[in-house]
């Protein structure tokens, strides 16, 4: 039996699109035909997902295995946006570990289950690639052991852009084994004067589902909660609000970061449109286009001749309403050009995950309709250094348009 060792794995909790590496030492990779075997398990119902084998590195008694192209066929993402409760977020997560062994000899012979990593928890997050290296995951998780820890995720702390009519939830981490138990809102207006508002998140039971959750948070969700531990349902944000905080506490025990919303008005003069995207944490972010905003439509038809003359009693021939050229199929094309209001260098750095999201809703008259950016570049720009700028975004609906054919 060899001696077999895990040298590296991923850290219990790590973003599911980047690197999910492995390490793995054999004394017995000098063997004939000698290969590493990695057994992928779903920790949820301990099934096997996928079985993979890779030789020895060169000149080394190691093994390595990269699977998040493998974890990530098992995440997907959980949009909500109009919460009044607390939620999971449902096939947003995954649970794996592996069992390692090797192979050898002559006569190949396989060893399974040699040993076992640890249970490693992922979530559909992908975070920048010069961001990965320096993430620890302690620094974003909700944990009552850990007053000072606590992220919500998304990429700004402080002065998160909202309105009085807007939707929208935060998403966090927490640790199911001690979490967080309810949400303090504080209200401000412009004299200074607060508005104090506790809620309950319901979800602090030790089970899995509980890790990755989200909360109401924009000025719509909070006052339709219908039960509050304090405060008055409807008022959480009053009309006269200009900022507020979010934050998690355990009792009266403050963690973590106290997010800030900020309150603007919208445009009296175009009808405004939310768009909500996946941003590269995991969470949903939220924008208000109430500027310009331009809707347009292309059509795409194939034709076809046909004869216009048809026999009438002893007369071939044709009238001007007959049709020569036939439309057989059209497919309409419905583009959206919003261009923001004058940003600040926060919401700027906000609305850079909107660039990139693979996943894009737009919130419009009531109705959420899927969205595809069809933009190509973007001017990222953060910093004071920056005088304040607009920036255009274009998309597509998901759906593709058809209309009659005759």
């Amino acid at each position: 039996m060899s001696t077999y060792t895990i040298d590296q794995e991923p850290a219990p909790f790590t973003p599911g699109f980047n690197d999910n590496n492995f390490v793995v030492t054999s004394s017995l990779t000098a063997s004939t035909n000698y290969q590493f075997i990695a057994v992928i398990y779903n920790a949820a119902d301990n099934s096997v997902i996928a079985k993979l084998k890779r030789p020895v590195e060169a000149g080394t008694t190691h093994g390595w295995f990269k699977i998040d192209r493998i974890i990530e066929a098992y995440l997907s993402y959980k949009f909500g946006y109009n919460d009044i409760v607390s939620a999971v977020n449902a096939g947003a997560w995954f649970q794996y570990y592996i069992k390692f062994g090797e192979e050898y000899g002559s006569t190949v012979t396989e060893y399974l289950n040699i040993i076992q990593s640890t249970t490693i928890y992922t979530w559909n997050a992908c975070l920048k690639s010069y961001e990965f290296p320096a993430f620890v995951y302690g620094d974003w998780r909700y944990d009552n052991a850990s007053a000072t820890k606590g992220k919500f995720l998304t990429p700004i702390r402080s002065g998160y852009p909202t309105a009085l009519t807007q939707n929208g939830d935060v998403w966090f981490l927490q640790k199911t084994t001690a979490p967080p138990d309810r949400v303090k809102v504080i209200a401000y207006d412009s004299a200074g004067s607060t508005t104090t508002s506790v809620f309950t998140t319901g979800l602090t039971s030790n089970v899995a589902a509980n890790n990755l959750i989200r909360i109401p948070a924009h000025p719509t969700n909070l006052n339709g909660i219908a039960s509050l531990t304090s405060g008055t349902p409807g008022s959480v944000i009053p009309a006269t609000t200009v900022r507020y905080t979010v934050q998690m506490y355990n009792g009266t025990t403050a963690l973590g970061e106290a997010l800030e919303f900020k309150v603007s008005c919208e445009s009296n003069f175009t009808t405004p449109i939310f768009i909500y995207w996946l941003n590269r944490y995991g969470g949903f972010d939220s924008f208000i286009f109430d500027g310009k905003n331009e809707f347009e439509s292309s059509a795409d038809r194939k034709t076809y001749d046909k004869n216009p003359r048809t026999l009438v009693s002893t007369a071939y021939g044709y009238a001007a309403s007959d049709a020569g050229r036939k439309v057989y199929h059209t497919n309409v094309g419905e583009k959206v050009k919003f261009k923001t209001r004058f940003l600040n260098p926060t919401e700027a750095e906000l609305l850079d995950h909107l660039a990139t999201s693979p996943v894009i809703y737009m919130l419009k008259g009531g109705i959420i309709t899927a969205m595809v950016n069809t933009g190509n570049s973007h001017m990222k720009r953060t910093g004071e250094e920056f005088a304040p700028f607009q920036y255009d975004f274009e998309f597509e609906y998901a759906l593709a348009d058809k209309v009659q054919r005759f």
